[in-house]
Order: structure tokens, then sequence, then C-alpha cells
């Protein structure tokens, strides 16, 4: 819910500033919102009920591996989505948004912002799942204290970043405040007992990283090379940001099923035995 409140301020400030900066701060968000309203929601969900179970039977060595699965999963899908709106934020905000009074200035204005939202977003689902382990818990205290500091610090980023950076600086203290958060609750994970963050789960989470380097090398290496059919426009620049996109995620899960990065499905299967 904190970051219902941080919109509604976000917003309010934003009025204060020139005219564009609320359209391009709603349509940017609205862009990062779309992975994390389908996956994040889905992971919390989905990751309740069984961590919930493990902690009340005392199974945590269960609980840990649902909750290691549950962050390696949002991992999997946040980072690469985080990867292609950073580096072809101009492009997709373009080809979603771009026509008619959206012409290619308001496109370059918009695109800093989709670079700070998407920033953020492998903090946002990485807070969807602590929080659903502290609540499996009972344990509703620290997340509402992560979200008072979420809300706190959103107000000191934009206080320090918006006189420079106008509206892209509103969507940065946003991913700010949400890396706060996380941060805080990753810091206060070992109080709950029944899990914790473990070395299986920090070499995992490097695995994934580096799969997200080599996926960036390939979004570098692919943009120059469609660059003319991104100026071209209409239906042939939907068709070259596809392509890009989807070699580049292919890079992401080929790299990862090489180095048995997603073997932690196979954990997940044994822990409900």
């Amino acid at each position: 819910k904190e970051r219902t409140h941080i919109v509604i301020i976000d917003f309010g400030i934003l009025s204060f500033l020139p005219t564009g900066a609320v359209s391009y701060f709603y349509y940017t968000d609205h862009m990062n919102q779309f992975p994390i309203g389908i996956l994040g929601i889905a992971f919390s969900t989905a990751l309740l009920p069984p961590i919930t179970r493990a902690i009340h039977d005392k199974n945590f060595k269960a609980a840990q591996v649902q909750m290691n699965s549950g962050l390696l999963f949002a991992f999997m899908f946040a980072l690469p989505a985080a990867a292609i709106l950073i580096c072809l934020s101009e492009e997709l905000t373009g080809a979603i948004y771009g026509g008619g009074n959206f012409g290619p200035e308001q496109v370059m204005a918009a695109a800093p912002a989709l670079v700070a939202f998407a920033l953020g977003l492998p903090a946002y689902m990485a807070t969807k799942v602590f929080t659903t382990v502290f609540f499996a818990s009972k344990d509703t205290k620290t997340p509402l204290n992560g979200g008072i500091i979420s809300i706190l610090s959103n107000l000191l980023f934009i206080v320090l970043l918006m006189p420079m950076m106008k509206h892209t600086g509103v969507a940065l203290a946003t991913t700010l405040s949400a890396w706060c958060n996380a941060i805080y609750l990753v810091a206060n994970i070992h109080k709950l007992g029944a899990v914790k963050i473990n070395a299986h789960l920090v070499k995992e989470c490097c695995k994934q990283f580096f799969m997200l380097a080599l996926m960036l090398v390939s979004l570098f290496l692919m943009n120059p090379i469609a660059q003319p059919h991104y100026l071209n426009g209409g239906m042939e620049k939907g068709i070259a940001v596809s392509v890009v996109m989807l070699i580049s995620i292919g890079v992401f899960f080929i790299v990862g099923k090489m180095m048995n990065a997603f073997s932690f499905t196979d954990d997940i299967m044994k822990s409900d035995q």
C-alpha cells in the first residue's frame, strides 16, 4: 500500500512542474508497473500458502527453499524486464505512445523516467517476496516499518533530485525508496529465525546477474544494427524492437540453462514432497 501512497505524493508534486511532467511520469510508470502487477502479485500470492505451511509445521528447511525459490523466480523475470526497459527505453516509449501530440520530443523527455523506474524493478519484486515471508511468519510490523521508510525516503529523494532532474528525479526517487524498503527487509530477515540470506541464495543470485551481464552485452551489440529500422518507424520499428527483445531474452535463458541456474525449480518440488 505504500506504493499507492507514494504515487499519490508523486503526482501531487509533479503538478508543480512544467506541462507534460505528469504525462511522462504516468505513461512510463504504467510500463514499469506491467511486470510488477502481473508477476509480483502472482509470486507473492503463490508463495504465501506453502511458506506459511512450512513455518507453521516448523519445517524450516522447506521454508528456506520456498523463500530462495521465490526470490530467484522473481529475479528470473525482473532482471531481463529491467534490462529491456532500460536499454530500449526510447524505442519502447515511442512504439507504445508515440504518435499525434506525443512526438519525438515527448518520447525523448519521457524515456529517462522509464530508465529511472526500471532500475527499481528488482527491488519491487524482492520486496513482494520478503514481505510475504514476514506475513507468513506473522510479523506485520517489519513490513509496515519498511513501508514508512519507503514513503519518507521518497520525500527526501524528491527534495534532493527534483530540482535538477524534474520528473525523472521524481521517478528516480520512487526507485531509490523501493531499494531502501528492500534493504531494510533484507537487514531484518534474520530476526525470523526460520529463513535467512544464505550462501546458496547468494550464489544463485550471482548466476542470474552474470546472465544479465551477457544479456546487456547482446542488447548493446544489437541496438546499432537495429537502429536504422527504429528510425523508419511504424510496423518496421515495432518488429525490430520485438526481435531485439526476443533475442536478448533468449540469451538470458540459454546462458541460464547452460549454468544450471534454474535448478531451484527442482528444489521446490522436493520441498513439497
